[in-house]
């Protein structure tokens, strides 16, 4: 009996479906672990894969561009240091050592890091915590010990991959962080451009306590600081006017805020060295070069390590925002769970030298982005000039005026603003969108910038729960059965044209998925095509490879090209804004795919009564294509209530000439094979 019992058990787990999958999913990884592996360590270290294509063109770019940071992060270290209640010396620790890192490990050429002014006030928040329980531990350690607690949290996220927690906040919760961002900037800078102290951090109380101490204000600093702005904006002016006809005002004006900089800078030391008291408010006090202090020991970092999960959440929310914000603007990618890795090794790392949290930072990385900034190696220029400015200037940078620090992120910081059309889009085309926007800015107002994205981010995983909740079924009508079941009956028997790429969504579509359903069409609307990424090098990204001469006469000895991607959206109850514009992006996307001179036309198959009132919403141009008509593919994006009038509709090019696809009605039994390869779902 006992044998009989132990003969069912092993067949019973000899035939476990469970079993089997975890045993073919071991044998898988095993064979792929060497390659995995590798791919694995080149993303932790970026900067392998895109030095190699660097063009030496854009050093000029990255030396102007770097050697601003390096200027202002000298003033703004002191600034925060002294926010975060620790030794200033402590505050520059941590100015270089971030920048180099970045250069390796980085995936955004926009990205400024070091040392902020919401990582100073809540490591400060973590030193007052033990000053009142009268715990003997100096502030200098304290503050180190927070920025390696940070750091390996954020180290551990980051080596597990888990950049994916970006993916809950929205494009309209990035566009209320990015406009919340730039107005605290701005009204930040307000005090200090004016010469009046006695103003704290708090946004909303700023305003009264700038008037309330403007009997403070010096008139020689406001002269200063206005200065700045005018020059900016001159400057700016010229290099869009005449900036294309003459490279040396290019030049000058691409790096008008180092050139400002250091102009100002040196009137400042010039005036002020033998002066008693400064005509003007200036940056800092005499230094006394580069000297480490050390860090804590771990045990240090491990005592402080719930006090610091405010500032790990300040930290990744700000930077992975800003990264992801800013990628957007300048079409290209970050990968978050790199970010997040970077994230964890800098904030050790400045925690061992002594030095304070680390994170990304909106003033400098709008001045970064001003500065025309190419590459992340503008990193090992931000580290040179600050190394440089300890030990060969010290004495100079400390006379660095603070309101041309204010005036220039006044300047950089407004340009960052998101339009106020795409509020108004949001109220158009979704009040949820809208309304996670909304929460991200008044949070972002009434507490912190990371306290309003996580509201944000809260509020619309709550509303998904309940939208799907509250899910209910359809009835189908006689009429609707072929535009619900259309997509089966011509999947039997069709031979898809060369050139026409037809994809069907398997669900809804929204913010948490967009993304990532988007960039599987792309690629799978190119796989038997060559992408024609920025060919020219005054276009092309330095993440992007080199196109060679070879590239160029591939693609156009090229016969065959992309010419109609048809999107199937038969499934697609429910899309959001986020969607609509990763689809938007998708559509300018596809035509590298696509010969020069020509366009891929989209088409959208399915689309039901909601999913097409939110096209309607945001002014997207649908065209009937079974009307009349049939539409030009030119006026607007075609749509078709089953896939057969989709494939059978032909293109119209630019010129309004037709040119037919064949629908080619073969043996079914043949041609199923063929047919569900064409047909790819993801």
């Amino acid at each position: 009996v006992d044998m009989e019992k132990l003969r069912k058990i092993k067949t019973s787990l000899k035939n476990d479906r469970n079993l089997k999958r975890s045993g073919n999913a071991i044998k898988r990884g095993w064979k792929k672990l060497p390659s995995a592996t590798e791919t694995y360590m080149r993303e932790k270290v970026p900067v392998v894969g895109w030095l190699p294509n660097y063009d030496l063109k854009w050093i000029a770019s990255d030396a102007i561009a770097g050697s601003a940071m390096g200027m202002m992060l000298i003033p703004q270290a002191i600034t925060y240091a002294t926010l975060a209640g620790i030794p200033i010396q402590n505050g520059i620790q941590s100015t270089w050592i971030p920048s180099l890192i970045y250069c390796i490990m980085g995936t955004s050429k926009d990205l400024s890091t070091g040392p902020t002014s919401l990582t100073g006030i809540l490591t400060n928040f973590v030193i007052m915590d033990y000053r009142a329980d009268k715990r003997r531990i100096p502030p200098t350690f304290l503050g180190a010990g927070v920025a390696i607690a940070v750091g390996l949290m954020s180290l551990f996220l980051g080596l597990l991959n888990m950049g994916w927690i970006l993916d809950f906040a929205s494009l309209p919760i990035l566009v209320g962080f990015m406009l919340t961002a730039s107005l605290i900037a701005v009204q930040g800078q307000l005090a200090p451009l004016l010469g009046v102290i006695g103003v704290g951090n708090d946004f909303l109380s700023q305003p009264k306590e700038i008037l309330q101490h403007i009997d403070t204000a010096e008139p020689a600093t406001i002269a200063m600081g206005i200065s700045t702005i005018i020059i900016l904006a001159i400057l700016q002016t010229v290099d869009q006017k005449l900036g294309k006809k003459n490279f040396i005002i290019h030049l000058v004006a691409s790096s008008r805020y180092l050139f400002v900089l250091t102009i100002m800078t040196i009137i400042s030391y010039l005036i002020n060295r033998n002066r008693d008291r400064p005509l003007w408010a200036i940056a800092g006090q005499q230094g006394n070069g580069f000297q480490t202090s050390g860090g804590p020991s771990f045990g240090i970092s491990l005592l402080v390590l719930r006090q610091a999960m405010p500032v790990f959440l300040a930290t990744i929310v700000q930077h992975l925002a800003l990264a992801k914000s800013f990628s957007r603007r300048h079409g290209y990618d970050v990968n978050p769970s790199q970010e997040l890795t970077y994230l964890g090794v800098s904030n050790i790392a400045s925690g061992l030298l002594g030095g304070m949290p680390v994170s990304a930072e909106i003033s400098r990385t709008a001045v970064n982005e001003a500065s025309d900034v190419k590459s992340p190696l503008s990193g090992i220029f931000t580290t040179i000039v600050v190394l440089l400015g300890l030990q060969v200037a010290k004495d100079a940078v400390f006379y660095i005026p603070s309101a041309t620090i204010a005036g220039m992120i006044i300047v950089a910081a407004g340009g960052t603003m998101p339009d106020f059309k795409i509020v108004i889009s949001h109220w158009k085309g979704s009040f949820i969108d809208f309304l996670s926007c909304q929460i991200v800015v008044q949070g972002a107002f009434l507490a912190s910038l990371d306290t309003g994205v996580l509201a944000g981010a809260f509020f619309m995983v709550g509303y998904t729960m309940l939208r799907s909740l509250f899910e209910r079924a359809d009835p189908v009508t006689s009429a609707e059965l072929d535009v619900k079941f259309g997509v089966s009956e011509t999947k039997r028997g069709v031979v898809v044209q060369d050139g026409v790429k037809i994809l069907q969504m398997r669900d809804d579509v929204y913010y948490i998925n967009a993304k990532r359903i988007m960039k599987s069409v792309f690629m799978r609307a190119g796989e038997d095509y060559k992408r024609i990424t920025n060919m020219y090098p005054e276009a092309r990204l330095w993440c992007e490879p080199r196109w060679g001469m070879d590239d160029r006469a591939s693609l156009t000895r090229s016969q065959s090209n992309l010419r109609v991607l048809i999107l199937d959206f038969t499934r697609v109850g429910f899309v959001d804004l986020t969607t609509l514009t990763y689809l938007e992006e998708l559509k300018a996307a596809v035509r590298t795919y696509a010969n020069e001179g020509n366009e891929v036309e989209l088409r959208f198959v399915g689309l039901s009564a909601p999913v097409k009132l939110r096209f309607d919403r945001v002014g997207w141009k649908l065209v009937d294509g079974a009307a009349p008509a049939g539409g030009d593919g030119q006026d607007g994006d075609r749509y078709f209530e089953n896939m057969r009038a989709a494939v059978e509709t032909p293109i119209i090019g630019r010129n309004h000439t037709y040119s037919e696809l064949n629908f080619e009605f073969g043996d079914i039994r043949k041609d199923a094979v063929g047919v569900s390869e064409r047909y790819v779902g993801f």
